[in-house]
């Protein structure tokens, strides 16, 4: 991991790398890391890894409502289904909203991921380490927290040349919610 860590120090454009908690090696890139540039997005710093994402939603309920073995039974299945791992079938897919549909991508590739299998894993949360988990606070409040995978864009973006950043597109401005 040493070593990999120093070829991406050596980048060009590369001013800083910070080393997080979570680093781990996948595909000769180290997962976790923070990579500072001034002007180039290396998204080979990141690997597959690089559409994920982190969640946490406050609930106005006590967490011990969930301790109760028929009431986590209930709520767990309705995890289960609301948010599945990923689609198999068009049928079952959830539309995306507007902000995001109309996103404009870097490249063609990419872009056709979005409107194919993109389309499909919208609202999925992803395999291996992803998942979605209900949490206590220290006040006893309940969280829900999901870590979701990159949803089939992540592999094909970590293949692109490194590329200088561009602007978001106009339909999807910082404060769009999209959920």
């Amino acid at each position: 991991m040493s070593s990999a860590i120093r070829r991406l120090r050596r980048a060009p454009d590369v001013q800083r790398v910070a080393v997080m908690p979570d680093v781990h090696l996948a595909e000769d890139v180290c997962v976790g890391v923070a990579v500072g540039t001034a002007q180039l997005l290396y998204p080979q710093a990141v690997g597959g890894d690089i559409g994920c994402g982190m969640l946490a939603v406050p609930f106005d309920v006590d967490a011990g409502k969930i301790r109760e073995s028929a009431i986590a039974g209930r709520v767990l299945a309705r995890l289960g289904d609301s948010i599945p791992e990923r689609r198999r079938h068009r049928r079952g897919a959830i539309a995306m909203p507007g902000e995001l549909s109309c996103a404009t991508l870097s490249d063609p590739r990419l872009q056709t991921v979005w409107r194919t299998a993109g389309n499909l894993e919208f609202a999925t949360v992803g395999s291996g380490n992803h998942f979605v988990e209900l949490q206590a606070d220290e006040t006893e409040r309940l969280w829900l927290m999901v870590h979701s995978g990159s949803r089939a864009i992540g592999h094909d973006e970590y293949s692109l040349p490194p590329q200088p950043p561009t602007a978001l597109p106009a339909c999807l401005p910082l404060t769009a919610s999209v959920f």
